[in-house]
């Protein structure tokens, strides 16, 4: 895939900028079933769930200056390259799953490759 990974990175924007703004009606729709799993408690508030979600995704991928480098298409499965800054100067990668269900790609998981610089 070339680099912003097209309709899978476009849905990857929207889901970090929903997590950035603790939303979780569009948190919620733009999560895979298994991705629910993690965020989804069911003792938990919407808005603490929203929380949750938007922690675990910092932790998960690099979100300060992030660019999709590209990825590989898979069918219904999307895997992008995420680069970003972990501290000021240093770059990290992650790598993140999409997953196409109906006509939407939805978040499915996401874990560090490493450091890029």
């Amino acid at each position: 895939m070339a680099a912003g990974g097209g309709e899978p990175g476009k849905a990857l924007i929207a889901f970090i900028a929903a997590s950035q703004k603790k939303n979780w009606t569009p948190i919620k729709a733009g999560s895979s079933a298994d991705a629910l799993k993690t965020f989804d408690k069911s003792y938990n508030t919407p808005a603490e769930n929203a929380e949750s979600a938007a922690e675990l995704l910092k932790a998960w991928i690099p979100l300060q200056k992030m660019t999709i480098t590209g990825g590989q298409l898979r069918g219904n499965l999307a895997v992008l390259d995420v680069e970003g800054e972990l501290f000021p100067g240093q770059l990290g990668l992650s790598v993140v799953q999409m997953v196409k269900t109906g006509t939407a790609w939805q978040f499915d998981r996401a874990g560090r490759a490493g450091m890029v610089r």
